[in-house]
């Protein structure tokens, strides 16, 4: 491929409309490997390189690009240590009141809450 900056005998436009081209071109051959679709590949990174964890249908040398994204395993970690002590916080805690429980203890508090709530409906109209 030969440089374009080095063709003779060429005005400045002409020279940028043919650079676009080749980047066009180029980019038109980058993103036709797998319909220019992503391919997630699972890798591990390990003295200084990216190894993978499956097999890819590439020919030895073939350039990629390669964007890395990290592993959400330490959220899930976390999530599951989380998850851990909620268990250990219900063990621990007492059993809720029951219905009965609930309404005995709802008898005791003075007033209506009726009137109040015709009240707090009657300053908000």
């Amino acid at each position: 491929m030969q440089e374009v900056s080095n063709l003779p005998k060429m005005s400045d436009g002409a020279r940028a409309t043919l650079q676009e081209t080749k980047l066009d071109a180029l980019n038109s051959e980058l993103s036709a490997y797998n319909g220019g679709m992503p391919l997630p590949v699972d890798a591990v990174y390990e003295n200084g390189v990216l190894r993978r964890l499956q097999p890819l249908d590439l020919k030895e040398h073939e350039h990629v690009l390669v964007s890395v994204v990290k592993a959400a395993a330490q959220r899930s970690n976390l999530a599951v240590e989380y998850i851990e002590s909620v268990k250990r916080e219900l063990q621990d805690a007492e059993l809720a009141a029951g219905l009965e429980e609930v309404r005995r203890r709802l008898a005791k508090i003075p007033g209506s809450m009726a009137a109040e709530i015709v009240a707090d409906r009657t300053l908000t109209i």
